[in-house]
């Protein structure tokens, strides 16, 4: 794919992050980009011709009609054509499943499934005109899940299922898709996940702290520590960039040797998976004295 300002790519959550890493480098490779932020902020240094934050929360409706006014707007003066959307915007619900509320399950899949199929649905006539691509952006967790942040598994499960599906249902139309998988990313995202699902386990009742507290916190704490020594979030761009403009761009693409070597493992044995996530996450000694516990009480 030839890389000119007049080839556009919208970008959702470029706030901080993978998104805004992504913004930036597209445009240095010469696209004309749309970066989607919910706080028209964060982006204002960067900000020119054709780097052109919009306010856009995936979630509302308004705001993705009002973006794909935007685009048109931008091809009707300029003659261009929008050949990619990089569906990146994202949260994380944490907690055990037990007591996580209904509500914010929901608001996981609005933001990290749904959201995105609404900017798909809005945006695939003027792809389909284009022959663009689509690159959702999953997570390693979608293959190799993680104790107590299942409802941001789950969704990226969801993602994964919706890109393969859709590959096919595209093909006739010449539209690609790829997924990207990183593994620990030393982003802004990592610090407010790990507020947010602390704030929230905080709400819950105390026999969650009676039963998960300590693996809970331990995971949190583990979270943290891995994302520090994590890759940077250029690291995804370039490969997000890469499926954009190869000829061939690959169905999926795990970013980060944690990513693959736990993917790898899970391939291997689910038990194997298992057994490593909880020495990763530090559940062993935890858990090995909660059954002692249990086998005292019995």
């Amino acid at each position: 794919m030839e890389t000119t300002i007049n080839r556009a790519v919208l970008v959702s959550g470029a706030s901080t992050g993978i998104g805004r890493a992504t913004s930036i480098y597209l445009r240095r490779l010469g696209f004309h980009v749309f970066a989607g932020e919910i706080k028209l902020s964060a982006l204002t240094a960067e900000a020119g011709p054709h780097l052109v934050p919009i306010h856009l929360d995936i979630t509302n409706q308004r705001h993705i009609d009002r973006a794909v006014r935007t685009v048109r707007a931008w091809i009707a003066k300029t003659g261009g054509q929008l050949v990619g959307l990089v569906n990146n915007a994202g949260i994380a619900v944490s907690g055990p499943v037990e007591f996580v509320p209904i509500d914010e399950m929901r608001r996981q899949f609005e933001v990290n499934f749904l959201g995105h199929l609404a900017m798909i649905q809005a945006f695939l006539p003027l792809l389909r005109q284009s022959r663009g691509r689509i690159v959702n952006v999953g997570s390693m967790a979608g293959e190799a899940p993680f104790p107590f942040l299942s409802p941001y598994c789950a969704s990226k499960y969801a993602i994964r299922a919706l890109t393969d599906s859709l590959r096919v249902e595209l093909e006739p139309y010449d539209i690609q898709l790829t997924l990207i998988e990183p593994g620990f990313v030393k982003t802004e995202f990592v610090n407010t996940s790990v507020t947010t699902g602390t704030r929230l386990f905080d709400t819950m009742p105390a026999e969650a702290e009676r039963m998960y507290g300590d693996a809970f916190r331990s995971v949190i704490q583990n979270f943290e520590i891995l994302a520090r020594k994590g890759f940077t979030a250029d690291t995804v761009a370039r490969a997000i960039a890469r499926n954009l403009t190869a000829r061939r761009p690959r169905r999926s693409q795990v970013v980060g040797f944690d990513a693959k070597f736990l993917i790898f493992m899970r391939s291997i044995s689910a038990s194997l998976g298992d057994n490593l996530v909880k020495l990763q996450m530090g559940l062993r000694r935890i858990y090995a004295a909660k059954a002692a516990e249990s086998r005292r009480r019995q």
